[in-house]
């Protein structure tokens, strides 16, 4: 009899542990469901990103520019990217595509780049692209300061990924709307060689680890470096596994550009800073007749722009290009591209950051590059194709501009600001290539 009892109290307790783990599965799939139908089915996207600066107005930032240097972000449409890639400028709008290389940037059948990178400047607003709840809001290693949102479209379970970014505006748990602002471009996390710059790294996820390292798992390229498994295309099938193309994900949902404000706003700002210098420059006047006591008003004389001369001469206001500012190149080592562009180009370095000095953190110090064509002796002006690129070696130093690419009458100034003591050093690239290094010790 003991063991007939026993036998059915085993029993009993074996249908137990089937009832526990049965209802277990059942809220696990309920809370699931539940998690997704919480989130609104977006039947429509919008792109992160909506106003940019104009490239000529890169070297700023967002807060210091007009209407007259904001446009809307060109849109690859339809995601050919064969279609756009000979215009040069959308290699500043979109700087290294989904899949693609570092070395290209526009070669998403070759690399393993686990995202889109949206170039522009610091500062300039990004949108959440459906209505959704951030899940992750906060610095993480690799991206910096990111957001992350989880998203119905369609029916469908997604996770957007906006990286680098300066500063956030929202946080975990919190539901968004969509085309809500939530962060501004930045360069916060690690970025890379010649795309090192403020921009925004988007992706759009099947699962919400979000981050760059979770589908390595499955790769059997895990464990090489970042930039090979990019510039290599090691792990491409992992990628597209557990990623989708950020640029034609939006484009096939026939994503618009935010309707924003900032245009109309700015305008009215730049209308009350004319009124502002108007009144001062009456105030001028007035005072200027007072001193001199003069009754006739003796107005301002107007600068006239005349037609650019044939040869611009580089203005040297800080007084640093001299022979002694003078950065050496090294120039011996380059690949038939660094070499062609210097066959074009006379490029010159300077900056009061003499090589292996003692520096105190209280100075300010800067550096000019110029640049001039061989072929007619004029200063270059304009956008450069391979861009100039500055890499610190810690984060005691701090640079106004990680990248050049425009040079306004064959001049480009990177402020430098040297905050911590520390032995430190920048690097100083034409694309990878590099061309020059300067070192020092700050006290």
């Amino acid at each position: 009899m003991h063991h007939i009892y026993h036998h059915i109290g085993h029993n009993i307790i074996h249908l137990w542990e089937m009832i526990v783990a049965m209802l277990v599965g059942v809220f696990f799939i309920l809370g699931t469901y539940a998690s997704h139908t919480l989130l609104p089915n977006n039947t429509s996207l919008v792109y992160p990103i909506s106003d940019i600066a104009k490239l000529e107005c890169r070297p700023w930032v967002w807060n210091e520019i007009d209407s007259s240097c904001i446009m809307k972000l060109p849109r690859i449409k339809n995601a050919n990217y064969k279609k756009y890639t000979q215009d040069e400028k959308f290699h500043f709008y979109y700087s290294v595509l989904w899949r693609a290389t570092y070395k290209d940037g526009w070669d998403p059948d070759k690399g393993g780049h686990a995202g889109v990178d949206i170039p522009n400047i610091l500062g300039t607003p990004i949108y959440s692209v459906a209505a959704g709840k951030v899940y992750y809001a906060w610095w993480q290693n690799g991206y910096g300061n990111v957001v992350k949102i989880k998203f119905m479209y369609q029916g469908k379970p997604y996770y957007a990924v906006y990286a680098h970014t300066n500063k956030i505006f929202v946080k975990k748990g919190q539901v968004v709307h969509q085309g809500q602002k939530i962060a501004e471009v930045g360069n916060t996390g690690m970025t890379f060689w010649w795309w090192w710059g403020y921009h925004l790294h988007f992706e759009i996820n099947r699962e919400k680890n979000g981050r760059l390292e979770y589908y390595l798992t499955w790769c059997p390229d895990k464990h090489a470096s970042n930039m090979k498994i990019v510039n290599q295309g090691l792990c491409r099938k992992e990628i597209g596994e557990h990623q989708l193309d950020p640029i034609k994900f939006l484009e096939d949902a026939h994503a618009q550009l935010v309707e924003t404000t900032v245009i109309a706003d700015k305008n009215i700002k730049a209308e009350e800073r004319q009124a502002e210098e108007k009144q001062e420059e009456k105030q001028e006047r007035t005072t200027a007749k007072v001193e001199q006591g003069k009754v006739e008003e003796k107005l301002p004389e107007e600068k006239t722009h005349a037609s650019a001369p044939e040869k611009i001469v580089i203005t040297d206001e800080s007084g640093l290009i001299t022979t002694g500012n003078l950065v050496t190149l090294e120039l011996d080592h380059l690949s038939d591209l660094g070499k062609h562009f210097f066959s074009q180009y006379d490029l010159k370095i300077y900056t009061s950051l003499l090589q292996d000095a003692i520096l105190d953190t209280d100075h300010q110090h800067k550096i000019i590059l110029t640049l001039v064509k061989k072929s007619d002796k004029e200063v270059y002006q304009g956008l450069l194709k391979t861009p100039i690129n500055l890499i610190t070696s810690n984060n005691k130093v701090m640079l106004s501009y990680h990248q050049i690419s425009l040079f306004q009458e064959g001049k480009a100034t990177i402020d430098v600001d040297l905050n911590k003591k520390w032995k430190t050093a920048i690097l100083i690239n034409l694309g990878d290539e590099k061309i020059a290094v300067l070192k020092y010790t700050i006290n």
